[in-house]
C-alpha cells in the first residue's frame, strides 16, 4: 500500500491508487458493488 500511495501527486492519482487498493483487498461482494459503479472520467478529477 505504501508503494501505491507514495506515487500520488494529484486527485486523479489518488482515485487510481484507491481503485487498485479496492481491487486488491475487496471481498467478492465489494468487487461486485464496485463493478456496478459508473466510470468517472479522469478529467473530472483534475
Amino acid at each position: 500500500m505504501v508503494e501505491t500511495l507514495s506515487a500520488v501527486r494529484s486527485m486523479a492519482d489518488w482515485a487510481e491508487a484507491v481503485r487498485r487498493i479496492d481491487r486488491r483487498f475487496g471481498s467478492p461482494d465489494v468487487l461486485l458493488r464496485i463493478d456496478r459503479r459508473p466510470t468517472w472520467p479522469a478529467s473530472a478529477l483534475s
